[in-house]
């Protein structure tokens, strides 16, 4: 799988980070919610941490999935010392717009 490569090419990086919600039924497991994201040092302001992928599985969404694995990622910024969790998001995704407004992300920039 391209996606899943690409993953894990980033990740080699020390620096980058990959976390999901995997669903059990016996021994079959799926995948339903992941995360990529990554934190760095950077001059301007401290430790910066950034979520370039987040995505729930559709069916699965509106059963607090997404605000589980967002709150795992909120606390793993605070644990690297950041005060703020930055993230790009497509312009035209008014659902993730809405879910990250209800959470408490504000749009920084337009591009």
């Amino acid at each position: 799988n391209e996606y899943l490569d690409c993953c894990r090419e980033i990740c080699q990086s020390k620096q980058s980070q990959l976390c999901g919600i995997v669903h059990r039924d016996g021994e079959d497991r799926q995948v339903i919610g992941l995360a990529l994201y990554r934190s760095h040092p950077t001059t301007y302001d401290g430790i910066r941490f950034e979520l370039h992928d987040f995505v729930v599985e559709e069916k699965q969404r509106g059963q607090g999935l997404g605000t589980r694995l967002l709150g795992y990622l909120i606390d793993q910024a605070k644990s690297v010392g950041t005060t703020q969790v930055i993230l790009q998001c497509d312009l035209t995704n008014t659902q993730a717009h809405r879910f990250f407004f209800r959470h408490g992300f504000t749009v920084s920039s337009f591009g």
